[in-house]
C-alpha cells in the first residue's frame, strides 16, 4: 500500500499530504517521508472527520478505529486515497468513494505471518497436548 500512495501525486509534481489517523510503522512513515510526501498522523475525531478535518488531505491512511463512511467522505471530498492499513475494508463505505472518485486501497496480506504463527503455534499445541497436559498439571494430576 505504501507503494501505492507514494505514486500519489497532485497539480504538477508535488507531493501528497497524507494522513495516517490510526498510527502506523515509524519506518512505513519515513518511507513516505523520504519519498516527499507531506505526512501528519494523528487520531481525528469523528466530528472533526464530519467537519471536514480531511479536506486539505490527498490521502488517508486508517486502521480499525477510523470509520470511512458516506458523510465523513463527502464531508472531505478532496481526499484521492484512502488507505487501510491493514485487510479488511469493512470500515470504508466502498460505495460512497466509489461515488466521490476515491481510489480505495488495503494491504491484503498483512496479517499473513501472524495467521502463519498462530496456526503453527496450534499445530504444536495439538501434536504436544499442551493444553490438557497445562491443564492437568494445574489441577494436580
Amino acid at each position: 500500500m505504501v507503494r501505492r500512495l507514494m505514486s500519489l501525486r497532485y497539480s504538477h509534481s508535488h507531493m501528497a499530504r497524507i494522513a495516517i489517523t490510526d498510527g502506523m510503522a515509524a519506518n512505513a512513515i519515513k518511507h513516505l517521508e523520504d519519498s516527499g510526501h507531506e505526512v501528519t498522523v494523528g487520531f481525528i475525531a469523528k466530528d472533526d472527520l464530519l467537519a471536514g478535518a480531511l479536506a486539505d488531505f490527498d490521502a488517508v491512511i486508517i486502521r480499525s478505529a477510523t470509520k470511512m463512511n458516506a458523510a465523513i467522505i463527502s464531508a472531505n471530498s478532496n481526499l484521492k486515497v484512502i488507505g487501510r492499513a491493514g485487510v479488511g475494508v469493512d470500515n470504508i463505505d466502498l460505495l460512497a468513494a466509489k461515488e466521490h472518485g476515491v481510489m480505495v486501497v488495503n494491504a491484503p496480506r498483512a496479517s499473513t505471518q501472524s495467521v502463519i504463527e498462530l496456526t503453527i503455534g496450534h499445530l504444536l499445541t495439538s501434536i504436544r497436548h499442551i493444553t490438557s497436559s497445562n491443564r492437568g498439571l494445574r489441577s494436580g494430576l
